[in-house]
């Protein structure tokens, strides 16, 4: 018995040693802080991010097998065996047991079902050459493979440039054209020396670095002399050997002697035309009337009477069917006929007889018209064109698909869910600090890349660069990080107004030019996309709530907490106007329908007011035309579809509080979301580039997808 007495004696003192060690290394002051005591269901977002940070603090390490890609000790290099001449040698060697990705495009125009079949084969060839390579269809004719080690990409590129359907590769921002590719074949002819056109020796010839056909290259003087600031003397010219590079650049862009000569007598026919007669221009009318006469009849939309070509390629009028068209899986009835004519036939059968908007004007537009006809007419009459796919009823059709995210969904929050501008990819943000892109097909959506940013909790993430890359934000101050798809690289960024500024709330510009960040006391941080780069500042009245670009890019309208809409003008930096939001206690969201007819404000008691973009552009008290009074928690979410003719709207404190509403009829539909089917709280939503899909996260992990069967592209 005292045995056990004492056995029992010495495992509590242990126990009571390894809870005061790990006691201490929490609570370093001895006692708990104020947020430790609170009930866990009275935690804020802080309090769950000092949680996690502790949580994590008490995990082992994981061994080096089990740790994420991002955080493995990168392979040792060799440095001895380097060969600098040889830089496709060296990228293999740094991505060497890396995920890399490779965007395959394949030539033609083959369907979707084409492009699978054509690409699994090139798989399964990759796969018996012990290269392990996974395929993602993205479009009709684009492809991913994503290889696990990154050192074979380059071997499985050598591969696919030979197979005759393959167009061009593209790798860590470089592309690798296939045997069969027009500007492949272009750019070894000119390697040779084998020009299309005529090219005489002369100036033209010395000016653009051509060689002669015998393969040798002239060297040209530059006459520029450069005087030199410290004797006054001038240099002496210097004489240099243009690269191949140079050449083939310069042969590229300006064609040849030909094509020169004629922009030098530009000038000269232009002089003359502006001393043209009376005469000489009703003779040209007449001309043109005989000529309308000997076109009459039913016209495709490739016979009208255009004008003369500036250029015409001597090579694209000798490439036929055959040499595009892929053989594999496609049946052609007549392979030897020109690639040109056959595109035209091919877009001629699709469109029919030429359309009114493409009929060549007989008339000149009047140069001082500032606007297009047909803008003009979207942005009025957006909603209201009668195009197919567009709904016009108060029932909505629509059938739900497999989740998103239905493989790979870790349980945390859904922070932002956003469609790609071009591909078929979604994406998804959760608020661990994972960013996950699926391929959206409807039936098992596969993971294409996660990709993990260690304590970073992310609240909001967009795609930038048209696609190119992605940028995440957070609650963290001072900086945010974009991702690089093609090159797989994570790069931190920096915010200018360190003291005001976090990323948690952020918008990028339709054009592609502007990210702005929205800061504490009103303050809007502008930044380049393409280069991060701080470039100025706006600063209104109150903290500013949502925000949203008009679809030119050049209008930026923030909604304050006050209720205040501004519109600030982004090429001066200035607010040009102002109006209040009709009945708004306090702002929330904002958003602008794609055609710039609708502007639709979200309150924090869940009224949504629906103006006229023309009309709160010219007064500021406007009316709506649209009061929304359905949900009845604050709005967080608000979003157009593309052809302007659903408005969703959410909030993020309430389960299933989501309506859509028929922007033609202004109503809201009746059957969406159905009662038996619980959607939890919304905490982010996108429709797709063509309006074909919905999808949206909620608060416990789930990016449900939606079909909407009134749009029948994606």
């Amino acid at each position: 018995m005292l045995v056990i007495m004492k056995v029992g004696s010495f495992f509590f003192l242990l126990w009571y040693l390894l809870s005061f060690h790990a006691y201490a290394k929490k609570f370093k002051n001895g006692e708990k802080p104020d947020w430790a005591k609170k009930d866990i269901r009275d935690f804020s977002d802080a309090d769950l991010e000092r949680l996690y940070d502790q949580w994590e603090e008490d995990e082992e390490p994981l061994e080096e097998d089990e740790l994420p890609e991002h955080m493995r000790k990168p392979p040792p290099i060799d440095l001895s065996s380097l060969d600098t001449s040889n830089p496709e040698g060296l990228l293999k060697m740094t991505k060497h047991g890396r995920t890399l990705m490779s965007f395959v495009t394949l030539l033609g125009t083959p369907t979707q079902s084409e492009t699978e079949k054509i690409t699994g084969l090139w798989q399964s060839s990759l796969h018996n050459s012990h290269i392990q390579a996974e395929r993602y269809v993205i479009g009709e004719n684009r492809v991913i493979f994503m290889y696990k080690d990154g050192s074979q990409a380059w071997d499985a590129k050598d591969f696919l440039i030979q197979q005759e359907e393959c167009g061009e590769v593209s790798i860590e921002g470089k592309t690798y054209y296939g045997k069969n590719n027009p500007l492949s074949v272009s750019r070894k002819k000119l390697k040779k020396g084998e020009h299309s056109g005529h090219l005489r020796s002369g100036k033209t010839r010395s000016r653009l670095g051509i060689p002669d056909f015998d393969g040798k290259p002239e060297i040209i003087k530059r006459q520029d002399r450069k005087r030199n600031h410290t004797t006054g003397s001038e240099l002496p010219p210097l004489e240099t050997e243009k690269t191949d590079q140079e050449k083939l650049l310069e042969t590229l862009l300006f064609g040849g002697e030909d094509l020169v000569e004629s922009f030098e007598g530009m000038g000269k026919e232009e002089h003359k035309g502006l001393k043209k007669t009376d005469e000489t221009k009703s003779s040209d009318e007449e001309d043109e009337h005989e000529e309308g006469k000997q076109g009459q009849g039913k016209k495709g939309i490739f016979d009208n009477d255009q004008p003369a070509p500036a250029w015409i390629d001597d090579e694209e009028e000798s490439i036929q069917v055959q040499d595009i068209i892929p053989k594999a899986g496609i049946s052609l009835r007549n392979p030897s006929i020109p690639y040109k004519e056959f595109l035209k036939k091919k877009f001629s059968h699709i469109a029919g007889a030429t359309p009114s908007w493409a009929e060549m004007k007989a008339k000149e537009r009047n140069s001082s018209d500032s606007e297009d006809e047909d803008d003009v007419m979207l942005r009025r009459t957006g909603a209201f064109v009668e195009q197919k796919g567009q709904v016009s009823s108060n029932m909505l059709k629509y059938s739900p698909l497999m989740d998103l995210n239905m493989g790979s969904s870790n349980g945390g929050i859904i922070r932002a869910c956003e469609f790609h501008p071009w591909a078929q990819v979604a994406l998804l943000a959760s608020h661990q600090g994972t960013v996950s892109l699926h391929e959206v097909n409807g039936r098992d959506n596969p993971l294409i890349q996660a990709v993990h940013f260690k304590k970073y909790h992310i609240r909001s993430a967009h795609f930038c660069r048209n696609g190119e890359e992605f940028i995440v934000g957070s609650k963290c101050p001072y900086h945010f990080f974009s991702y690089d798809m093609k090159k797989g690289k994570i790069i931190k960024h920096f915010l200018h107004q360190k003291e005001q500024s976090n990323s948690e709330k952020f918008l990028v510009s339709p054009d592609g030019q502007y990210i702005a960040f929205l800061s504490a006391y009103g303050a809007i941080q502008l930044v380049t996309a393409r280069t991060k780069e701080w470039i100025g500042m706006l600063k209104g009245n109150g903290d500013v709530a949502g925000a949203c670009f008009s679809k030119s890019g050049n209008d930026l309208f923030t909604f304050t907490d006050s209720g205040l809409v501004y519109t600030w003008d982004m090429r001066s930096q200035r607010c040009r106007h102002k109006f209040q939001d009709y009945g708004c206690l306090h702002g929330r969201t904002l958003s602008i329908s794609p055609y710039d007819q609708y502007i639709a404000c979200g309150c924090s008691s869940g009224m949504v007011n629906v103006y006229e973009l023309q009309d709160v552009l010219q007064t500021g008290n406007p009316k709506p035309l649209k009061s929304i009074t359905n949900l009845v928690t604050p709005v967080s979410h608000i979003k157009f579809s593309p052809s302007s003719d659903i408005l969703a709207i959410a909030s993020d404190e309430e389960d299933n509080a989501i309506r859509l509403m028929n922007t033609r009829l202004m109503q809201v539909f009746r059957n969406f979301p159905q009662q038996r089917r619980n959607l939890k709280k919304v905490t982010c939503l996108d429709f797709s580039p063509q309006g074909g899909y919905l999808a949206m996260g909620n608060n416990i992990g789930r990016a449900q997808l939606f079909r909407l069967k009134g749009h029948p592209r994606y």
